[in-house]
């Protein structure tokens, strides 16, 4: 069932989602009454996919976490309205090419084949691509999505960049509402520079541009269960709150996983973590050795203002799981609380 919290934080959130999707309202300005049925097909097509389109670069844009603290500081809200997009929004992607078929008068075979043999058949052909990479995002992050682990979960999504890309170079030059209003042409051509962008910007993020590097102080392996890390900046540094998390990542174009923060020195600017090494970029982190380089991305999470109460918290913890409460309670004398379990 479609429940949608609008919340104050998310304001410049819903502005640009508004932005965007305002271009679908157009095809329904030609409606007058002697539109006909055909015609009425062919405005929808037009303005489901237009919908459908603004909700995906929305999408694309809510999901790069170096974006959204631009947008919102509340984290959790912006995610939730991300996973309400990609849940929901998949009625005006699919709806635009079922009512496209009907207006060409074609069977469903046509969704399928690719054609390049002109400008117009080409420009189709790419939409229909960017179509089938909808669907292996949307089924791996909504409908099998409790059923896949974290790396199938998450591969998938880099598929959305050339699946937004195709799409906008699929409007044009096929005689939509895209080429009739400036407005409209104007906007695509925004979209697609701010796509490029944040795709250059991944790209430099990945291969650890502009992302602080740290050094390997000290690592304990406490047991076989859990080790502690503690970094020391080299360089630039991060001031970190009690109760957030960064991204490590060991090496330029390697991966990079959210670890919570242990504890923050605020005058060293070290950072100390504890981790379980359950998965293969946790194994690495314990194979580590002192003076080895990481870099780091962050920080991020507003659980900073559960620690930072002015009233008295309680608090549940079991194994390291505690780490994000760890600073949290000894810095705030409100803190008193905190049950934990091994």
């Amino acid at each position: 069932m479609l429940q949608l919290q609008l919340k104050k934080s998310l304001w410049p959130v819903y502005f640009l989602t508004l932005v965007l999707i305002l271009p679908g309202l157009v095809p329904w300005t030609e409606v007058s009454s002697t539109t006909t049925r055909d015609e009425l097909i062919y405005y929808a097509a037009n303005s489901s996919g237009m919908v459908g389109l603004g909700l995906l670069v929305v999408s694309l844009v809510l999901g790069i976490r170096v974006i959204s603290p631009f947008l919102t500081s509340d984290t959790q809200a912006l995610l939730q309205w991300h996973r309400q997009l990609g849940k929901y929004g998949v009625g005006f992607v699919v709806l635009h090419p079922l009512l496209t078929r009907i207006t060409y008068l074609e069977g469903y075979a046509w969704l399928w084949s690719l054609d390049f043999s002109n400008s117009l058949k080409a420009r189709i052909s790419l939409g229909r691509i960017a179509f089938w990479l909808y669907a292996v995002i949307w089924l791996s992050s909504v409908a099998l999505r409790s059923r896949l682990k974290y790396r199938p979960w998450l591969y998938p999504h880099y598929l959305a960049y050339p699946m937004v890309l195709l799409a906008l170079f699929h409007i044009e030059q096929i005689g939509s509402f895209t080429e009739a209003y400036l407005p409209i042409s104007l906007l695509s051509l925004a979209a697609k520079v701010g796509v490029f962008t944040l795709l250059a910007v991944q790209l430099g993020l990945w291969a650890g541009i502009w992302k602080p590097r740290y050094e390997v102080k000290h690592i304990k392996h406490l047991s076989d269960e859990v080790f502690t890390l503690t970094l020391k900046p080299s360089g630039k540094n991060r001031k970190i709150e009690p109760g957030q998390y960064v991204y490590l990542q060991t090496r330029p174009f390697g991966e990079a996983h959210p670890y919570s923060v242990l504890h923050f020195d605020p005058n060293s600017k070290e950072l100390s973590f504890a981790v379980t090494p359950i998965g293969r970029h946790s194994r690495a982190l314990g194979k580590l050795e002192v003076g080895n380089r990481i870099l780091l991305d962050g920080p991020y999470g507003v659980f900073t203002r559960e620690s930072k109460a002015e009233v008295e918290r309680v608090y549940y913890a079991g194994g390291v799981g505690i780490t994000p409460f760890v600073d949290g309670v000894l810095q705030n004398p409100n803190n008193k609380h905190l049950f934990y379990s091994v």
